[in-house]
């Protein structure tokens, strides 16, 4: 059973991939993409606003708190305080909550704009991975721009 759900799995991704991706979404398609990224990138939250809020809350400096998460992500452990534990713990939070926040707001605007999250993801894997799709976006995202 559980070979024929892999067999079938592959062949189904096969027969996606041999599709010609640009059937898949059309020119209305790409301006509500465009329109959806164009609001989603001007929310106002970022991650360094995150480290502003958490540095200006619990008194750990900007420098000691990348180091801290830099040493997180190598891997390398070190002795913290618990000022800086706690610091670290806002942090979590707050990029949790921001992540969270992110793709709420990202369900909102597909909804708005009645594009499925699906088909929005779809775009934005594109967008990331093709050059040539991002610069063949770039007179809608002008476009887009203009109508601010």
């Amino acid at each position: 059973m559980r070979s024929a759900v892999i067999i079938f799995l592959i062949l189904f991704s096969t027969v996606l991939a041999a599709q010609n991706s640009d059937t898949l979404y059309n020119e209305s398609d790409l301006q509500t993409f465009v329109k959806i990224k164009s609001l989603s990138v001007t929310s106002g939250l970022n991650i360094d606003s995150i480290i502003q809020k958490v540095v200006s809350t619990s008194g750990i400096s900007i420098d000691r708190l990348q180091e801290i998460i830099k040493n997180g992500f190598n891997e390398k452990s070190e002795i913290l305080t618990e000022s800086e534990k706690k610091s670290l713990l806002l942090f979590q939070d707050a990029q949790t909550n921001y992540a969270k926040n992110k793709r709420e707001r990202l369900m909102y605007l597909c909804k708005k704009e009645n594009m499925s999250v699906e088909k929005y993801e779809f775009l934005h894997t594109k967008f990331i991975k093709s050059i040539s799709f991002q610069q063949s976006l770039l007179p809608l995202f002008k476009l887009q721009q203009a109508e601010r």
